[in-house]
């Protein structure tokens, strides 16, 4: 036998959606760049160790019920990390779209603001979920005043959280971000010439892509997460297929100027060999850790150097008596959200030390961003946590930190389905087909 080294940089895997639980996908829908995947049939040994007058244990073995498992490494990808949320909570993709609203010229006044005279030109964006619609159709004034204001009025965006606005001094070059405004139903503002920086509206489309936890449960529906198929390449030209597949741990992990890593482990059906479909590795960039804000209580801070957040099920091979060692499914139990927070300490007067001693219940969001693209971010939004821990640690060669444990209740308000939900993922891409 000539053994053959393989490169393992060749590994791949794949990945797909099923329509019915356990019916394999012919072929991968989509595929994650993944590090050191670790695929492993796991069988129960059923030990004949009955005492014979002997002084040995085991006597004979057979096989029980197999399952397999898997699990790997990888960053967040635009194109992946929201099927991986699907598959963790289970819950429907609620897409809302942000339309471009339609702006109008209100008032033009020569007093009362800073707007130089001459021709200026405004649009206006719908925002949700952290992210960005296209912006509205151009409206421009011919300024005669050099202490300006410009009434606008716009038409309501659905689902709209709040409206950016933009100006510019020549047409379809407007580079200044006037104002954000918080309130969906907020639909006028007077430009005075104030602003908050530069920015432009984005050129492409904004929908709002929203799951959380699935707690359906009826005749037909056990609040279980939706199932998929795996494709793990095995060096020879065949996969490893791998039917019936659901998450039991998805891990974020968040830290200042280092790649933002999931961790990732599935238990599926047995897996059955076939020859390699196509690979197409994804193209695009990971979200870069500079991208990410985290917000405690609505309030943005600046003192998190590291964050994780941990949703974990227990997930288990459902044995029967059928004939064959195969189980009859693999179960989801209930979700948990746990995580971490680590961050620059500020004495007695620090939130995190402050919520644990007065067992204050904070929303918690945290937002990530493609490199250079603010309207299509990622958002995490945990509506209650609750502190375990808050360990101020001081250093004799560094600066003090705290670190700090929570969990995330569950909540109306990260709800989709009208019940309670620990989380709830958005994230904000140009297509409005669901997941």
């Amino acid at each position: 036998m000539t053994n053959t080294p393989r490169p393992g940089s060749q590994q791949w895997f794949g990945l797909a959606k099923e329509t019915t639980y356990g019916v394999p996908v012919a072929a991968p829908t989509m595929w994650i760049p993944v590090d050191t995947p670790s695929w492993e049939p796991k069988k129960t040994p059923l030990v004949d160790n009955g005492l014979r007058g002997m002084m040995g244990t085991d006597y004979g073995q057979t096989q029980g019920m197999r399952h397999d498992e898997l699990s790997y490494k990888t960053l967040i990808y635009a194109d992946t990390v929201f099927p991986h949320l699907m598959a963790m909570l289970g819950g429907t993709d609620n897409v809302t779209a942000l339309t471009a609203t339609t702006l109008t010229l209100g008032t033009t006044s020569t007093t009362g603001g800073t707007l130089p005279a001459g021709a200026t030109y405004w649009k206006v964006t719908a925002t949700g979920g952290g992210g960005e619609g296209i912006g509205s159709n151009e409206v421009t004034a011919t300024l005669t005043g050099a202490s300006s204001t410009q009434a606008l009025s716009w038409t309501l965006v659905t689902g709209a959280s709040g409206y950016k606005i933009y100006r510019g001094t020549a047409p379809g070059a407007e580079n200044v971000l006037v104002t954000t405004i918080t309130s969906g139903a907020t639909l006028t503002f007077t430009d005075t010439g104030t602003s908050t920086g530069a920015g432009t509206p984005p050129t492409t489309a904004g929908n709002v892509h929203a799951v959380s936890l699935n707690n359906t449960s009826d005749a037909t529906h056990t609040g279980q997460p939706y199932s998929y198929t795996g494709f793990l390449y095995q060096f020879d030209g065949n996969v490893i297929q791998l039917p019936g597949m659901v998450m039991s741990d998805l891990k974020f992990t968040f830290k200042a100027d280092t790649q933002v890593t999931l961790d990732v482990a599935w238990i599926s059906m047995p897996g059955a060999t076939l020859a390699a479909p196509t690979n197409t590795p994804s193209t695009l960039p990971p979200f870069p850790p500079a991208g990410a804000g985290i917000s405690i209580a609505g309030v943005l801070t600046n003192n998190y150097s590291d964050f994780s957040l941990d949703l974990k099920r227990t997930v288990t091979p459902v044995g029967t008596l059928n004939g064959t060692n195969i189980p009859a499914a693999i179960f989801a139990g209930p979700l948990s959200v746990t995580g971490s927070l680590n961050a620059l300490y500020q004495g007695l007067s620090d939130t995190d030390l402050n919520n644990l001693l007065n067992n204050t219940q904070p929303a918690l969001s945290l937002s990530i961003n493609q490199a250079g693209d603010s309207a299509h971010p990622l958002v995490l939004q945990c509506s209650k946590i609750t502190y375990d821990s808050a360990k101020p640690t001081g250093s004799n060669t560094s600066f003090a930190t705290i670190a700090s444990a929570f969990k995330a209740l569950m909540n109306a308000t990260d709800a989709l389905d009208g019940k309670l939900s620990p989380v709830q993922a958005k994230i904000v891409t140009t297509s409005a087909t669901p997941y």
